[in-house]
């Protein structure tokens, strides 16, 4: 699988090559979510054997980076971990509507230290202390897993 969304990636790096002609710089800059961050050492190679550029990483919340974006930062991309961030930027002019694509989809994963919450119902065990989620206003995986804790009502416990 992370084969497949790194050539996805890559693919999607290289055609920003073809969208900045010439490429202005060796180097290109991409604000990336951070869910992607154990992959950037495996997409700058491969971006670089297919372009002969170089790939430097910005990583943050896909909001972070995209309030960034939206006051001037000078990404070359944005890999964004939900869509509509994306789409808010395009609405404001930011980011321009034909450069978007979709390079993966994403699932939420429910893990524990311990390894005794296994399932979604266990997060009511009375030993759980604590429960971890990214920011739900700026982390898309941290909306969709609030989200899920909503729907299964155990958002308020």
């Amino acid at each position: 699988m992370r084969s497949s969304l790194v050539s996805n990636i890559s693919v999607l790096l290289s055609s920003l090559v073809a969208l900045i002609t010439p490429l202005p710089a060796a180097e290109i800059l991409v604000a990336s979510a951070s869910d992607l961050a154990p992959a950037h050492a495996e997409l700058a190679e491969s971006f670089q054997k297919l372009t002969g550029h170089r790939v430097r990483f910005v990583t943050g919340s896909s909001g972070m980076l995209a309030q960034q974006i939206s006051s001037g930062a000078p990404y070359d991309l944005f890999l964004s971990a939900g869509r509509g961030f994306v789409e808010d930027l395009v609405k404001s002019g930011d980011v321009r509507a034909d450069s978007m694509r979709l390079y993966a989809h994403g699932r939420l994963g429910l893990w524990s230290l311990s390894g005794k919450v296994r399932t979604i119902g266990d997060l009511l065990s009375a030993d759980l202390r604590h429960v971890a989620i990214a920011n739900p206003k700026v982390a898309p995986y941290g909306a969709a897993a609030k989200d899920l804790l909503v729907r299964e009502r155990l958002w308020d416990r």
